[in-house]
């Protein structure tokens, strides 16, 4: 595995653009620190954090990381506060948001994005996002971090790194279609989308329809079997994104009758 150093500190630097005490903060966060600290951002909000070994996903790291990039955001011009009550306005639109631990991983992508996408409109609770020719449904009660899983595959480019043409790929772990949508544009001939979590595949089959690809992807809200991959002569693309079923998904493929 790669450690992307140039991703870790740009994480850093935003942490250093929203606090006070960033000295703190990096000894706590490199260990050097072994006890609980309490952070100051440059609105005057005290977060405790607390020395434990998964602090990264406790409930007042996730607040600390949403206040800092709102803090960001205020200062382009697309977040504001009044009180405990923030606001989120761009092209426009307005959003509320509500349990600003819940948005962290929404507003470091935004502000990453800002100035690459348009809020198209509010739809109740979902968010549509232009990025070029592309629309992408940002569901803000179910998973508002999917438009980071966006980010994350059209800017960070992971998938990048082979040719999809005329391919059939295999998206186990499709999540909310954001990588699908990346395959099928990316020249990919038909994308079978698997996922465990029946909200998710609603989501990702409400992206694929939003732009027009549904006569290219199928998507299954189960795991991939053996008869999904059995007498198949077209080129295969297996992409794994389903956090532990790795090794049933390449017993599938591979341990079967030699395939």
């Amino acid at each position: 595995m790669v450690f992307d150093t140039t991703r870790y500190f740009r994480k850093l630097k935003a942490f250093r653009d929203g606090i006070k005490n960033y000295h703190d903060f990096l000894l706590f966060v490199f260990g050097l620190r072994k006890e609980d600290v309490i952070i100051h951002t440059l609105w005057g909000d005290k977060i405790s954090l607390r020395y434990e070994s998964d602090f990264i996903n406790s409930h007042n790291f996730k607040l600390l990381k949403a206040l800092v990039f709102l803090h960001i955001l205020e200062k382009v011009g697309i977040a504001s506060r009044k009180g405990d009550n923030f606001f989120i306005k761009k092209d426009g639109i307005m959003i509320e948001i509500k349990q600003p631990e819940r948005y962290d991983l929404f507003l470091e992508a935004l502000f990453y994005l800002h100035q690459k996408i348009f809020f198209e409109r509010l739809e109740g609770d979902v968010l549509i996002v232009i990025f070029e020719d592309l629309l992408f449904r940002v569901n803000l009660s179910l998973y508002p971090s999917s438009l980071y899983s966006f980010y994350d595959v059209f800017f960070e480019r992971h998938y990048a790194c082979i040719e999809y043409t005329g391919k059939t790929v295999f998206d186990v772990g499709c999540g909310v279609g954001d990588s699908i949508i990346f395959f099928i544009k990316n020249g990919a001939e038909k994308v079978l989308g698997f996922d465990i979590n029946e909200a998710f595949i609603q989501e990702a089959y409400n992206n694929v329809k939003l732009n027009g690809f549904e006569k290219r992807v199928k998507i299954f809200a189960r795991e991939v079997g053996l008869d999904d991959i059995r007498n198949r002569e077209e080129h295969i693309v297996l992409k794994l994104d389903c956090e532990g079923c790795e090794f049933s998904v390449f017993l599938t493929f591979f341990g079967h009758n030699g395939i």
